[in-house]
């Protein structure tokens, strides 16, 4: 499968965090200060956008701008705040504790890879 462009994961998130929260675009424009056309370009993914622009969109939902440009953007990143926590104790981190993190992460990730039931398509009927 093709990985989705910037400018296409910005719209994708986008329009998933209005749907989780029953925002129109007219209640965005309102909370964010964006105006309509540029959101509304910005959800057909035929608009790049400055990072001001992704900064004001991204407040109304609690998040930062780079959250907007996430793929796999979590379900719950609106609720959690672990992913600021883990980037700031990332940095803060002696390059040894970087490479701790990133070794455990990997494991994690392997872990939840192998636990996750297989994806398979329906059978077609004959």
């Amino acid at each position: 499968m093709k990985k989705k462009t910037t400018t296409e994961t910005l719209a994708s998130n986008l329009r998933h965090l209005m749907d989780l929260s029953g925002f129109t675009i007219t209640e965005l424009v309102k909370r964010s200060g964006v105006s309509r056309r540029t959101i509304a370009y910005i959800l057909k993914a035929e608009n790049s956008t400055s990072i001001e622009t992704a900064e004001a969109l991204a407040k109304p939902f609690g998040l930062e701008g780079w959250h907007l440009i996430m793929h796999n953007l979590p379900h719950d990143l609106k609720a959690s705040k672990s992913l600021n926590s883990l980037i700031s104790n990332y940095i803060g981190s002696s390059s040894e504790g970087q490479n701790m993190i990133d070794l455990m992460a990997e494991r994690e990730a392997r872990i939840k890879a192998d636990s996750d039931p297989p994806t398979t398509k329906p059978k077609e009927a004959n």
